[in-house]
């Protein structure tokens, strides 16, 4: 009887595991009933190590329970809930790197990019990591004040490793894969009744954890796309090194990028900006300010143009010196030609002035 008890367990859990785990952050009630979710404080009621071993099946509950809540807070943008069901999903399974990806995403959202960056950058740290990962990771770390060495180390490492994935993978990003996860067969009953107990306990646990890893890996499908298209890969790296190389006011460096980056021929217009920067950081007005006439032609918007010519003022004085040193040479020699006139009458009356 026992044996059947626990096959009719075995059997019930892969039942389970072939339930699609789409469902995340729909209106339902909780799955776990041995340990619930703690919505004031979600990281408080996770189990230990021990006790989530000891019931592999109630932790999957339990995982599913946390997933739900912290989806539905992220849908609803309700961005202060779901940092805490994301911290909690993050610290019970650390290895996950998706609940890193989420917190990533959630603290830009809430302005705090240092908080974001630091998250991308756990998220990346990990096997199997995202090139959206990368990708925002670099982004966020960019809208730092301050870029420090460490900063610097890790986006050039980001920006190889998305170089590398260029050169294996020449393509724009796949879309999500649609094809549901495919199922284990159920071994046949007369099998499991040959097991221990010891052997029915391990089978469960292992189809527990790759249950687990189906709901994680569905996660992160709907976190690419709840992340929305991102263009042709080896473009997006190129802008953000570029980006990069502003930050880092290394000449070369943007001159390099915006080639690459007509090379791909990205219209003019979303190159402008970094040609621009590039001739006021080589003090060229000549350019910067051809750039800035021609910037109306392509739709820029006056309002940048406006900052643009601003920057361009600080940056480069000796281009507005050199519209009106002209005008103040001939002043100048005016009022020279002037006293030196005033000073030869106002002498000649002193002269005069004498002798009668």
């Amino acid at each position: 009887m026992r044996n059947i008890r626990l096959a009719t367990v075995f059997f019930g859990t892969i039942a389970l595991a072939l339930v699609p785990t789409l469902g995340f952050g729909q209106e339902e009630s909780d799955l776990a009933t041995r340990w619930k979710v703690n919505d004031a404080d979600p990281k408080a009621g996770i189990p230990s190590v021990d006790e989530r071993n000891k019931d592999p099946i109630e932790f999957s509950y339990f995982l599913q329970d946390l997933i739900a809540r912290g989806e539905r807070s992220f849908k609803e943008q309700n961005w202060e809930a779901a940092v805490k069901y994301y911290e909690a999903m993050g610290f019970a399974v650390p290895d996950a790197g998706v609940a890193f990806s989420r917190l990533c995403v959630i603290y830009a959202k809430l302005g705090r990019y240092d908080v974001a960056a630091a998250n991308c950058g756990r998220a990346v740290s990990l096997p199997l990591a995202k090139v959206i990962d990368h990708i925002r990771f670099i982004e966020n770390t960019l809208k730092a004040d301050k870029l420090e060495p460490l900063d610097v180390r890790n986006v050039e490492a980001s920006l190889t490793h998305l170089r590398d994935h260029i050169a294996k993978n020449p393509q724009p990003l796949p879309e999500p894969s649609k094809s549901a996860v495919t199922a284990e067969p159920a071994p046949e009953p007369r099998n499991e009744r040959k097991r221990s107990k010891e052997e029915l306990i391990e089978a469960i646990k292992a189809m527990q954890q790759r249950k687990v890893n189906e709901m994680l890996g569905e996660l992160e499908k709907k976190n690419e796309v709840a992340a929305g298209p991102v263009m042709h890969v080896e473009t997006e790296v190129e802008f953000l090194n570029c980006r990069f190389a502003l930050r880092l006011k290394d000449a070369p460096r943007l001159s390099a990028c915006i080639d690459r980056l007509r090379a791909l021929r990205v219209h003019e217009a979303r190159i402008l900006a970094f040609s621009w920067a590039h001739a006021v950081m080589v003090k060229d007005g000549e350019r910067a300010e051809a750039l800035l006439q021609k910037a109306p032609s392509l739709s820029i918007p006056q309002s940048a143009i406006e900052s643009m010519r601003a920057q361009q003022a600080l940056a480069l004085p000796s281009s507005w010196l050199k519209r009106v040193a002209p005008i103040a040479l001939a002043v100048v020699a005016l009022l020279g030609i002037g006293v030196f006139l005033w000073l030869r009458r106002r002498r000649s009356e002193i002269e005069a002035e004498a002798t009668a």
